[in-house]
């Protein structure tokens, strides 16, 4: 894509890339005025690409919006760089992709919705940075190879099973100034974690 502008809704009840299990590179202009991935359908529009190893998206871009389930199921997408203006991580975004090793949330997100990376296996570090309220419920579910997370969060309440079968934890640190952390369907939220070695909170809260 060249544009200024696109939008990529999905077509006749499917994402507009959906299944392309050839598809390997996307890429986007480095700035752009608008850029919409997807729609509330739930169609995700790369959803099940699993050759696509690279999606660069634009640094640069006025209005953004990346609906649900946009790279679900891409097995080989190995990183993507989300933009500085992004508020929102949509239900089930980069669930099952289990090649990323790496994701760097920016400052602009306020949410990560349900699912959003949900069995991520190849993510080992993990920093939730300090806008985001709202965590939706099994959003690193099944990220089985954390073993660092830094949740600098300003005011967080996390949702059930947010961490569920995240078992490898070794280290965790909060840096915000209100911390709430629930049980988890009568299972405390990082119960027999066995690995855990070092918790941290901030001297003052």
């Amino acid at each position: 894509f060249t544009g200024e502008s696109v939008i990529l809704p999905y077509e006749n009840y499917t994402g507009l890339f959906q299944n392309r299990t050839s598809l390997k590179t996307v890429t986007f202009p480095s700035k752009m005025t608008k850029l919409f991935i997807g729609s509330n359908s739930g169609y995700g529009t790369f959803q099940g690409c699993t050759a696509l190893e690279v999606c660069t998206l634009p640094t640069a871009v006025d209005e953004i919006e990346i609906y649900q389930s946009s790279f679900s199921g891409c097995s080989a997408l190995k990183s993507i760089q989300l933009p500085s203006t992004l508020k929102t991580i949509a239900d089930s975004t980069f669930y099952g992709c289990s090649s990323l090793s790496e994701i760097e949330i920016p400052n602009s997100v306020t949410s990560i919705g349900n699912y959003a990376f949900s069995s991520c296996t190849g993510l080992t570090n993990l920093v939730i940075p300090e806008n985001v309220s709202w965590i939706g419920i099994n959003a690193f579910a099944d990220c089985s190879n954390i073993r660092e997370l830094d949740i600098h969060c300003k005011t967080i309440s996390l949702y059930p099973n947010v961490f569920k079968n995240v078992n490898l934890i070794e280290r965790v640190a909060f840096t915000g100034e209100s911390v709430t952390l629930p049980d988890e369907y009568s299972t405390g939220l990082f119960q027999n974690r066995t690995s855990l070695k070092t918790v941290t909170f901030p001297s003052k809260m």
